[in-house]
C-alpha cells in the first residue's frame, strides 16, 4: 500500500492556491488535497493549512470535519491572516483495515479503479460555480448569504469508456454526497483530483472532456514510490506535447492498494 501526491501551478495563475500531502498514523494511510479559491485572500495559506489539519483529524478512514476546520482556523490565527484565506475546497482518502474512505468538502473529482481495471470517476459542480467551502461554518452570516445564492449541486459520474450519468439536486442533499466509500478487496486505486483537472485546453483554446484528460493519465507504470508525482509529470510533458494547457492549478494525490 502507498500513497503519493502533486501540485503544479496553472497557466493563468501567479501563486499556486493548490497544495497536496500523505500521511501515515497507526498503519492507516491518507492522501488529501486543497484548492484555495482564486478570489480570496492568501487562499494558498488556507489550502495548506486544511491540508495539515486533515491529516492531523483523521480517526480510521474518517475525517471530522468539524476538528479540521478549527485546526485550520487555529492555524490561520498564528500568521495571521483573514478569515477569508480559508476558502479552499477539501478532498481526502483514508485507508484504514480494508475500508477506503474518499471524502469530497467542496468540487474536485474522486476517481476509482476496481481490480478488473475498470475506472469511475465523480465530479461536483454547484450553482454560479461556488462551492461550498468549510470556511463558510466559522460565520452564520456567511453561511446563510451563500444558501441563498447556492440552491442546487450537479453530480457527474461516468465510467472510462462507458456511460456518462447527471444528477441535480438541491445544496440540502450534500452532506450525503460528500462520501464515497470501498472495500480495498475490490479497488486497488483511488485518486483525488482538484478541479484544475477539468481545465484542460487544446491549442485551439477548446475545453477538453474530462474523460478524456483521464484517460491518458491513467496510464500509470507502476506504483512504487512517488507513483503520482512520476505519473503527473509525464503526463503533463506529453500534454504539452499534444497542445494542451491547465489554465487552473492542478493537484493530485491517491493510494494505491495491493491486492489484500
Amino acid at each position: 500500500m502507498g500513497a503519493d501526491c502533486f501540485f503544479r501551478m496553472g497557466a493563468s495563475h501567479q501563486v499556486c492556491q493548490d497544495y497536496a500531502a500523505v500521511g501515515e498514523s497507526n498503519g492507516n494511510v491518507y492522501a488529501a488535497l486543497s484548492d484555495g479559491c482564486s478570489s480570496s485572500k492568501d487562499s494558498d495559506f488556507g489550502a495548506r493549512f486544511l491540508v495539515k489539519a486533515a491529516l492531523q483529524s483523521h480517526e480510521g478512514s474518517r475525517l471530522d470535519r468539524f476538528s479540521v476546520i478549527a485546526g485550520a482556523n487555529a492555524m490561520a490565527h498564528t500568521v495571521p491572516v483573514e478569515r477569508a484565506a480559508l476558502d479552499a475546497t477539501l478532498l481526502t482518502v483514508g485507508v484504514c483495515g480494508d475500508e477506503v474512505r474518499a471524502q469530497r468538502l467542496g468540487d474536485g473529482v474522486i476517481v476509482s479503479r476496481d481490480r478488473g481495471g475498470v475506472t469511475v470517476y465523480n465530479t461536483i459542480s454547484f450553482d454560479n460555480n461556488m462551492p461550498q467551502y468549510l470556511s463558510y461554518g466559522l460565520s452564520f452570516a456567511n453561511m446563510e448569504r451563500y444558501r441563498s445564492m447556492v440552491r442546487n449541486v450537479t453530480i457527474t459520474s461516468g465510467v472510462l469508456g462507458g456511460p456518462e450519468f447527471q444528477d441535480t439536486m438541491s445544496l440540502g442533499s450534500l452532506r450525503d454526497l460528500e462520501t464515497i466509500m470501498h472495500d480495498r478487496r475490490h479497488v486497488d486505486l483511488v485518486l483525488l483530483f482538484s478541479d484544475g483537472i477539468e481545465s484542460f485546453q487544446d491549442e485551439h483554446g477548446e475545453l477538453i472532456p474530462l474523460p478524456v484528460v483521464l484517460e491518458e493519465f491513467m496510464q500509470f507504470k507502476g506504483y512504487a514510490g512517488q507513483f503520482i508525482a512520476r505519473r503527473c509529470t509525464r503526463f503533463l510533458k506529453d500534454a504539452a506535447k499534444r497542445g494542451w494547457t491547465h489554465a487552473d492549478d492542478l493537484s493530485c494525490a491517491g493510494v494505491y492498494l495491493e491486492a489484500p
